[in-house]
């Protein structure tokens, strides 16, 4: 995948995340819940990039492959 950015190719990897709750995503104009739910997410205008026990692996972690640019520090993934 080239990078949108610089245009060098971006080098593919995993976030990892604990999978009780997944892995959240909330805009800017809002701030992360104290308990991290669904509904609270939600409610937040948020999502969650992925759900929690999703695509679990050893060591029970949840993981969100992801294409990283070194050059210009982007980052892009699909949730």
């Amino acid at each position: 995948m080239k990078c949108p950015e610089c245009g060098a190719e971006m080098e593919k990897g995993r976030i990892f995340a604990p999978p009780a709750n997944g892995i959240p995503w909330v805009p800017s104009t809002s701030r992360l819940p104290i308990f991290l739910t669904d509904e609270s997410i939600r409610k937040k205008h948020g999502i969650m990039l992925i759900e929690k026990y999703a695509q679990l692996i050893p060591p029970k972690l949840s993981q969100l492959e992801t294409y990283i640019c070194r050059n210009c520090r982007k980052g892009a993934f699909d949730y």
